[in-house]
C-alpha cells in the first residue's frame, strides 16, 4: 500500500535505510485512491436514491428545514486540513530531531527524500480510508433511502394526490426542489458523522504514535480530546439541525471508527514497533545490566 522505509526505533528517529525508489507501485496505489473517489462521484451524480414512502402521521420526518451548523465544506476542510498539517508539521519536526541526534550520517543519505517517503506513508492511507468511508456511507445511503427528518418540509406533498386514509404513501406526491427532495431521501447513515469519526479518530491515533515526548505529558491527550470532541460534536449538529435522525448518526459514527482502525492497523506502520527513547534507553541499560550479571568471571 505504501513505499517501503525502515527506521530505527528510537524517538528522535534515525534513519537506517531508506527504499523509496519504486515510484510505478506509489503511483498505482495513488491511481486506486483515485479511482474510488470517482465511483463515489459517479454513485451521487447518477445513483437514484430508493424511494421510499411515507405516513401521514409520521412525526419523524415533519421537522423544519434550515441549513446545517457545519456545511460539507466545513467539514471536509477540516477533516482532510487537520491531518494533512499535522502530518507535514509533526514529521518535519520529528525528522529535524532525528537529524540532529545523528553523529554518523551515512554517505548519499536524502532528507528530502525520507521526509517525503514518510508523510507519503502516512497520507496515502489516511485517503485511501477516507474514500472507503464515503464509498460504504453512499452505498447504504442510495440503497435504504431513509427519509430525513425534514423531509416533508422540502418535499411539499400536493394534497390533492393522496389520501392520508389510504395508509402508505408511494405516490410521487412532492412539489419541492428536485435537488433537496432527492438529498432529503439519503438519511442513512450519516455522512458527516462517519467522515468526522474516521478522521478525526485517525488524527488520535496519530498523535498517539508520534507525540511521545515525556516533557510533554499533556499536549497529546489534549489534542486527542479537542479532535474527538470536534467529530462528537458533528454528529450532534446533525440531530439539532435536523438532518439526521439520532440512529443515524450513530451508525455514521460506528462505520467511521471501523474504517479508522482498520486504516491504521492494517495500513500504516504507526504502531509497528516504535519506541521513544527514553523507553529504548531503558531497554539498552536492562541489557547491559545483565550482560554484566551474567559475565563469567575470569580467573588470573
Amino acid at each position: 500500500m505504501y513505499f517501503n522505509i525502515e527506521l530505527v526505533p528510537l524517538l528522535p528517529r534515525t534513519v537506517k535505510r531508506i527504499m523509496c525508489v519504486d515510484f510505478f507501485k506509489g503511483v498505482v496505489n495513488s491511481c486506486i485512491a483515485f479511482s474510488l473517489g470517482l465511483i463515489i462521484l459517479l454513485i451521487n451524480r447518477l445513483w437514484e436514491p430508493f424511494k421510499r414512502g411515507f405516513f401521514c402521521d409520521d412525526d419523524s420526518i415533519k421537522y423544519p428545514h434550515h441549513d446545517s451548523t457545519i456545511p460539507s465544506p466545513v467539514l471536509y476542510g477540516v477533516g482532510f486540513s487537520f491531518n494533512i498539517v499535522s502530518f507535514i508539521l509533526i514529521e518535519a519536526a520529528l525528522l529535524r530531531n532525528s537529524k540532529n541526534s545523528r553523529t554518523n550520517k551515512k554517505p548519499g543519505q536524502n532528507i528530502a527524500q525520507t521526509y517525503f517517503c514518510i508523510v507519503f506513508n502516512i497520507l496515502l492511507p489516511f485517503l485511501y480510508g477516507a474514500a472507503v468511508v464515503q464509498l460504504v456511507t453512499d452505498i447504504a445511503k442510495y440503497s435504504v433511502g431513509r427519509l430525513r427528518p425534514h423531509f416533508l418540509a422540502v418535499c411539499q406533498p400536493d394534497v390533492t394526490k393522496f389520501n392520508c386514509t389510504d395508509g402508505y404513501i408511494t405516490a410521487d406526491v412532492c412539489t419541492g426542489d428536485m435537488a433537496l427532495i432527492k438529498h432529503a431521501r439519503v438519511s442513512f447513515p450519516s455522512g458527516h458523522a462517519s467522515f468526522s469519526m474516521y478522521s478525526m479518530l485517525f488524527l488520535v491515533f496519530y498523535y498517539q504514535a508520534r507525540l511521545t515526548w515525556k516533557n510533554l505529558l499533556l499536549l497529546r491527550p489534549l489534542l486527542q480530546l479537542i479532535v474527538f470532541c470536534l467529530a462528537f460534536y458533528t454528529g450532534l449538529s446533525r440531530i439539532y439541525d435536523y438532518k439526521h435522525h439520532w440512529s443515524d448518526v450513530l451508525a455514521g459514527n460506528i462505520i467511521g471508527v471501523i474504517v479508522s482502525l482498520i486504516t491504521v492497523f492494517t495500513l500504516t506502520d504507526l504502531f509497528k514497533g516504535r519506541k521513544s527513547s527514553e523507553e529504548q534507553q531503558t531497554d539498552n541499560n536492562v541489557k547491559l545490566e545483565s550482560i554484566r550479571v551474567n559475565k563469567p568471571v575470569t580467573k588470573l
